[in-house]
């Protein structure tokens, strides 16, 4: 399943109201079918990250005429995750690049986003990078312990001489009786956001939680050497201001997506996003 950007001009006799009614109303539809979003976007839409969704094969994108049969394509199209994933930006700003950008749009959306980019490697937005971060990590906690969860459970079934050892099955009681974090409340864009006044208390939590669910999947890993009872092992993430470094200059971010789109932009083309299953 994959999600695009492919070069594309408007036709010239399409009415500017009509395009851009047209490219709101299909982002709306496109958002109504959260398989095709990143999950830690998920509580942008009132869906819990935990849940599992199996995404239609194609978006809904309504009856009758179509966004993109008043766009001219160009052979030209590249991943949109570079944008959508990347999750140094404030989240409401992932969720809304899943849209077509009209070309007199892309210039400076663009501009925003290399801005913002700009602006964090410079230590602004520390209040709401700490946030998103905070977020992000109590988000992936959440669904790694969600699926650990699942898998010792199910193992309880299991009457092979593995699953009934005392190491597994105390490793079982340990996993199932860990507890789930609350999800936060998304942060938004208020670039300004002050640091929150809890977090140190929040950030304690969350990395007792996580050493004590990536020391269980360790443990739970060496003893059950199955690959039908494995989950993945919680990776602890390095600090913020490594994770704002990392994010702000590495080169399959933005920097990549910069040198594809920007002679794109110059020869006046904007971005039409496409879906497909592979």
């Amino acid at each position: 399943m994959g999600v695009d950007w492919i070069a594309c001009r408007v036709e010239p006799d399409i009415d500017d109201a009509t395009i851009r009614e047209a490219v709101e109303r299909e982002h709306r539809r496109f958002l109504s079918d959260p398989g095709w979003v990143n999950s830690d976007l998920w509580p942008l839409l009132g869906r819990d990250p935990r849940d599992e969704w199996s995404s239609s094969d194609t978006p809904p994108i309504g009856d009758g005429w179509r966004l993109v049969d008043s766009l001219l394509l160009k052979q030209n199209a590249r991943r949109i995750y570079d944008v959508t994933g990347c999750e140094i930006l404030p989240l409401p700003w992932r969720l809304d690049a899943y849209r077509t950008i009209l070309p007199d749009e892309l210039p400076e959306q663009l501009q925003t986003w290399l801005q913002f980019l700009n602006a964090a490697a410079s230590g602004e937005y520390r209040g709401l990078l700490e946030a998103t971060y905070f977020y992000l990590q109590t988000i992936e906690y959440c669904q790694q312990l969600h699926t650990a969860k699942q898998v010792v459970r199910e193992s309880q079934e299991v009457t092979s001489s593995w699953a009934t050892t005392s190491e597994v099955r105390q490793l079982r009681e340990q996993i199932l009786a860990m507890a789930d974090l609350p999800l936060p409340k998304p942060p938004g864009d208020e670039l300004g956001m002050p640091r929150e006044a809890d977090l140190d208390q929040r950030w304690q939590s969350l990395h007792e939680a996580q050493a004590s669910l990536r020391s269980a999947g360790l443990a739970w890993r060496k003893a059950v050497t199955r690959r039908r009872w494995q989950f993945d092992v919680l990776e602890l993430r390095p600090a913020l201001s490594e994770w704002i470094e990392t994010h702000t200059n590495h080169p399959h971010c933005l920097a990549d997506f910069e040198r594809w789109v920007c002679p794109l932009i110059e020869r006046g083309y904007g971005l039409y996003r496409d879906c497909e299953r592979n």
